[in-house]
């Protein structure tokens, strides 16, 4: 199956934001054709840090940034950061 752009969009920004973009992976999960969930798997802590930010504002930004991208389209698209230990997950939302 071929990737939806906005996944393309949120792994571009997942890799901009980590110094070992190589690492990063993120998956789809199409629930209905409105509805795409996506998990980024962030390949180590470090990357994980980077991609969740301080106080979780790079991870709120791609967010708003996708918010914006699924609704010009009709969609909603939600993005979860899944620790690569599972100790210090990102928020689902």
């Amino acid at each position: 199956m071929t990737e939806h752009p906005i996944t393309l969009v949120v792994t571009g920004l997942a890799k901009l934001a980590t110094s070992a973009p190589e690492l990063v992976r993120v998956e789809e999960y199409r629930r209905d054709a409105g509805y795409l969930q996506l998990h980024v798997y962030p390949g180590s802590e470090d990357n994980a840090g980077a991609i969740i930010g301080r106080r979780g504002e790079t991870i709120e930004r791609i967010r708003a940034l996708v918010e914006e991208l699924a609704g010009s389209r009709g969609m909603v698209v939600k993005v979860k950061v899944v620790s690569p230990v599972g100790a210090h997950e990102g928020s689902s939302r």
